[in-house]
C-alpha cells in the first residue's frame, strides 16, 4: 500500500494515479538546486541555447529542422547524457554543423557551475524541446535569468508553465521571436514566478512538511 506520492509536477500525480488506479495523498516536494539571488542583475547576449544534454529526449534533430533558416548563433550543450551518449553526441555535432556551419558551438567538456552560468548569460533565448519532463532545474534558471524560453507544445512542462502564468513560447507559433530579448516587464514577471515556485523559503517549507509527515 502506498500512502503518499510525490512527483516533480502535480500533473504527473494525475497521470500516475489514473494509470494505476490508486489514490495516495499528494506531497508537494522539490529539492532546491539553484540559488536564486534576487540582488543580481543579468546582462544577456544574443545567442540561443538548444537543449541541456546529449540525450535523444532533447529532440535536437527536430529542433534543427524547425530553426534551420534562422540567422541566430547557437550553443548546444552535449557534455553529458545517458549510456553511450558519445555516439549521439557525434550525430548531433555532425547534423548541427551541416545545418548551421560555424554559427553553432557544441559544449563537449564538463563545466563548473560558474562556467555554465557564464555561457547562459551569452544567450537571450533557449529551446528545451523535450516532451517528457526533463531539465526542470535548467528551465527555472533560464526563466529567472530572463531568457526567452521555447518549450515543446506537446510537453507536460508547457502546460504547467502556461497554467502558472509564465511567459513562454513555442516554435510553431513564435519562431520569429527567436533570438529577441524579453522586455524588462516580461523578465520580472518570470523572475517573480520562479521565486514563488522554487524560492529558498518555498523549498524550506516543503522540506519541513516532509519531516513533519515522518513524525505522524
Amino acid at each position: 500500500k502506498i500512502d503518499y506520492l510525490s512527483t516533480v509536477l502535480p500533473y504527473e500525480y494525475d497521470l500516475i494515479t489514473k494509470r494505476f488506479s490508486f489514490n495516495p495523498q499528494y506531497i508537494d516536494f522539490n529539492y532546491g538546486v539553484n540559488d536564486f539571488d534576487t540582488s543580481k542583475e543579468f546582462s544577456l547576449g544574443n545567442k540561443v541555447l538548444i537543449g541541456n544534454s546529449a540525450t535523444f529526449s532533447n529532440n535536437h534533430l527536430d529542433v534543427f529542422k524547425k530553426i534551420k533558416n534562422s540567422n541566430c548563433e547557437f550553443i548546444c550543450p552535449l557534455n553529458y547524457g545517458g549510456h553511450d551518449y558519445k555516439k549521439y553526441q557525434k550525430l548531433i555535432i555532425r547534423k548541427g554543423t551541416f545545418y548551421f556551419k560555424n554559427k553553432i558551438t557544441f559544449l563537449t567538456e564538463f563545466l563548473t557551475v560558474e562556467g555554465y552560468n557564464h555561457i547562459l548569460n551569452d544567450c537571450n533565448s533557449a529551446i528545451m524541446f523535450h516532451i517528457r519532463q526533463q531539465a526542470l532545474a535548467n528551465i527555472f534558471n533560464l526563466l529567472f535569468l530572463g531568457i526567452r524560453l521555447f518549450l515543446n507544445k506537446n510537453s507536460i512542462l508547457y502546460d504547467y508553465f502556461i497554467d502558472q502564468g509564465a511567459i513562454i513560447f513555442n516554435l510553431e507559433n513564435d519562431i520569429s521571436l527567436l533570438g529577441k530579448e524579453l522586455s524588462i516587464e516580461e523578465k520580472n514577471k518570470n523572475k517573480l514566478l520562479v521565486i514563488k515556485l522554487r524560492g529558498k523559503k518555498v523549498i524550506e517549507k516543503k522540506y519541513k512538511h516532509i519531516i513533519d509527515l515522518h513524525k505522524i
